[in-house]
């Protein structure tokens, strides 16, 4: 059983605390593993679906929701700490505050194409929420793509909560986030107890043929 420090409550105490300095980090493009590689993954795997319509899970200050809107698609971004909501409304777009645990029960009035996870992904029992509200969500064959730290790229053999780290970043970061590691096996059980057929599995690295720095997986939603 996962302590007070280990759950989605401190997770989401961890990014009140540290929304400011994420939007600059972001902005100021300090993350540089994004900036390299993770960033374009994401951005050439949903260019290559070609949605017309996207619900961005976790979308942080934006920037994934403006960059689809810039190819057209119609983005909604949904992120549960408000200032992160509030800065990306700042750049424009189509946003809500939302936590994970609300969205069965929310009305968009429409069903997305795609639904996109990009390192939004970190907790446990919001988690399994997030998958067990597409069907609902996504229209028939619509896509759940979801970007996260690649299990091989860790010393970790079995799920489980891990303690966070803020090392790398500025010292602007406090009060680490817990997250919630789950193994290759685990992250496609995911997937296939929730009625999605996973299409691809991407492994995005440096071109110096390091260890992947993310995994990329793409699911369709089966039919009923």
């Amino acid at each position: 059983m996962a302590s007070d420090g280990q759950s989605d409550q401190a997770i989401l105490a961890s990014w009140e605390i540290n929304a400011s300095p994420w939007v600059r980090a972001v902005r100021e493009r300090q993350i540089a593993s994004r900036e390299q590689v993770t960033n374009q993954a994401i951005i050439s795997t949903l260019t290559e679906l070609a949605p017309s319509s996207l619900l961005d899970v976790g979308c942080g200050e934006g920037w994934l929701c403006r960059t689809m809107r810039a190819q057209g698609c119609d983005c909604l971004g949904i992120d549960a700490i408000e200032s992160l909501v509030s800065a990306a409304r700042e750049k424009g777009g189509h946003y809500r505050c939302l936590r994970y645990e609300d969205l069965s029960d929310a009305d968009f009035s429409q069903r997305f194409d795609c639904a996109v996870c990009n390192f939004s992904l970190i907790g446990k029992g919001a988690t399994e929420l997030v998958f067990a509200a597409m069907a609902e969500l996504l229209s028939h064959g619509g896509h759940l793509v979801v970007q996260t730290l690649h299990p091989h790229a860790t010393t970790h053999t079995s799920s489980g909560w891990q303690d966070g780290s803020w090392a790398g970043f500025s010292e602007d970061f406090q009060q680490p986030a817990p997250w919630y590691f789950r193994t290759l096996n685990d992250w496609r059980a995911l997937f296939q107890n929730h009625n999605f057929t996973i299409e691809q599995e991407l492994a995005p690295s440096a071109s110096d043929g390091s260890l992947p720095l993310s995994l990329i997986l793409v699911g369709r939603l089966n039919s009923q």
